[in-house]
């Protein structure tokens, strides 16, 4: 049920988020690599991956939890 609710989770991100997400965690790159793919710094790709794992955190919990937080 979790794999669903993350599944469905990430269809609701914004594209550059989910793009983030894709390069980290599908594609393997390191955090310096995203930066300088995106020509962002190491701090903004931190903090909006922080940002993203929490952001499907709650949504899976609420979800799981029976609300509609997406």
């Amino acid at each position: 049920a979790e794999a669903e609710h993350l599944q469905t989770c990430l269809d609701h991100l914004d594209g550059p988020l989910r793009e983030l997400l894709t390069l980290k965690y599908r594609d393997d790159h390191s955090t310096d690599a995203i930066a300088a793919k995106l020509k962002r710094s190491l701090v903004w790709v931190r903090v909006s991956l922080f940002r993203v794992r929490q952001q499907l955190r709650e949504c899976i919990e609420a979800k799981s939890a029976g609300r509609q937080p997406c």
